[in-house]
C-alpha cells in the first residue's frame, strides 16, 4: 500500500529517464556492486562457521556457502528476511542437532541486527542537526548497550529473545519444524566463546563495510553525490526499517525513508526511488543466486517458508 502511494505521487517519465540514462552511462559501477556479493558471502560464511564450531557443528566452506545462499533466497522472499531460518532445517536434515542448528542461524542474525543498530546510531548522529535530537540519540545508545549486556549475560532475557519472541515472528512453516528440535532444552549450552564473540563481531563490521560500499556504488551509478552524513544515515535507517516484517524486501518502507531524508539534500523523489530500485535489484540478484543453489539442493518443500 505504501509503495503504491509513492508510485502515484512521482513522475514516471523522470524515474525511467533517471534509471535508464544514468545507469547506462555508469553501468560499470552497478556491475562492480553485483560482483562484491562474492567477498560479502565469503565473510558471512566464515562468521557462520565460527558460530557453528562453538555449537559443535562442523561443515565445509562449500556446504556453508550452499546453505547460506539458500537462506539468502528464502530471506529475500519473506518479510523481515525471516526465511533465512530455513538453514536450520537444512543442517538438521544433514544430521546436526536441531537446537544447535537453530541457534547458529539466530546468533548469525542477531549479530547483523546488533551491528546494524550500532551503525544506525552513528548514522542518526550524522543526520542530527539540532539539540533536540541529542537526548533521543543518548537514549537510543543506552538502550542498545543495555540490550546487548542483557542478551549476553542474563539467561532468562536471552531465552525470551531467542525462543519466546521467535514463536511470534517466525513463519508458521518453520515454527512447526522447530517444534521437533530441542531448543527449549538446556539453553545455556548454546554459548559462544569470547574469541568467537569478538571475531564474529569484527567480521560483521567488515561485512557491513562491503554492504555500504555496494550502496555507494549505486549512488555513483545514478550520478548522486549527497553529503556523506545524509546518504549514510538514510541508507542505515532504510536498511534497519526494512528488517521490520511488514513488507517483502523492504519495498515501500525503504523508499519512504530515502525520499524523506534525501529530500533534505535536494534530491528528488524520483531519484530516491531509483536508488531504492537499484538496492532492490541487488537483493533480487542475491536471491537469484540463492535460487540456483536451492534448485540444486531442493531438500525443503516450497511450502515450508509460507
Amino acid at each position: 500500500m505504501l509503495f503504491a502511494l509513492i508510485l502515484l505521487r512521482i513522475d514516471w517519465s523522470k524515474l525511467t529517464r533517471t534509471l535508464f540514462t544514468e545507469t547506462q552511462d555508469n553501468l560499470t559501477f552497478f556491475l562492480f556492486a553485483l560482483i562484491l556479493l562474492v567477498p560479502l558471502l565469503f565473510i558471512k560464511v566464515i562468521r557462520w562457521r565460527l558460530i557453528l564450531r562453538d555449537l559443535g557443528i562442523r561443515i565445509s566452506q562449500k556446504d556453508g556457502l550452499t546453505y547460506y545462499m539458500i537462506g539468502l533466497f528464502a530471506g529475500s522472499a519473506t518479510p523481515g528476511q525471516l526465511g533465512e531460518f530455513i538453514k536450520t532445517i537444512y543442517l538438521n536434515k544433514k544430521g546436526h542437532p536441531g537446537g544447535a542448528s537453530f541457534f547458529s542461524v539466530l546468533y548469525d542474525r542477531i549479530y547483523d541486527i546488533i551491528a546494524l543498530a550500532f551503525i544506525l546510531f552513528f548514522g542518526l548522529a550524522l543526520l542530527s542537526g539540532n539539540e533536540y535530537s541529542k537526548p533521543v540519540l543518548i537514549i537510543f545508545a543506552l538502550s542498545l548497550i543495555v540490550f546487548t549486556i542483557l542478551f549476553l549475560l542474563v539467561g532468562k532475557f536471552r531465552k525470551f529473545i531467542t525462543i519466546d519472541l521467535c514463536k511470534w515472528i517466525l513463519p508458521s512453516g518453520i515454527k512447526k519444524r522447530l517444534q521437533e528440535f530441542d531448543i527449549n532444552k538446556d539453553i545455556n549450552k548454546y554459548q559462544l566463546k569470547k574469541s568467537t564473540l569478538i571475531g564474529s563481531f569484527l567480521l560483521t563490521i567488515l561485512a557491513y563495510a562491503v554492504v555500504f560500499y555496494r550502496y555507494y556504488l549505486l549512488l555513483l551509478t545514478l550520478n548522486l553525490e549527497p553529503p556523506f552524513g545524509t546518504w549514510f544515515g538514510a541508507v542505515t535507517l532504510a536498511t534497519f526499517v526494512a528488517l521490520i516484517p511488514v513488507s517483502v524486501a523492504g519495498v515501500g518502507t525503504r523508499d519512504a525513508v530515502l525520499i524523506g531524508i534525501f529530500s533534505t539534500a535536494g534530491i528528488s523523489a524520483e531519484k530516491s526511488v531509483a536508488f531504492s530500485f537499484l538496492i532492490l535489484m541487488l537483493m533480487v540478484f542475491n536471491g537469484l543466486v540463492g535460487l540456483f543453489f536451492w534448485m540444486k539442493h531442493p531438500m525443503i518443500p516450497r511450502k515450508i517458508i509460507e
